[in-house]
């Protein structure tokens, strides 16, 4: 993929990387909060992203494209479960 869009991991601890946009997939590993992704595509509100050398899907709802998230905000409260 040529050009990724950027974004920052906001879940608290870890996030789920999983094989597929659905939990039903396997997860392929976990990403730590406050990592930087690169996303290639959106189904739904799953983004298809790369990190550390894995393609794998990751729910929006803890990505953020504030690139200076985290270093003026604390992560609060939301544990992945995605």
């Amino acid at each position: 993929f040529e050009e990724y869009k950027y974004y920052i991991v906001t879940a608290s601890s870890t996030l789920n990387m999983r094989s597929g946009p659905d939990t039903r997939y396997e997860r392929i590993t976990t990403i730590p909060s406050l990592a930087k992704v690169g996303a290639v595509s959106q189904y739904g509100s799953w983004m298809l992203v790369e990190f550390g050398g894995e393609m794998g899907w990751v729910h929006a709802n803890y990505l953020t494209d504030d690139l200076n998230y985290g270093k003026n905000h604390s992560s609060s409260g939301n544990l992945s479960t995605y």
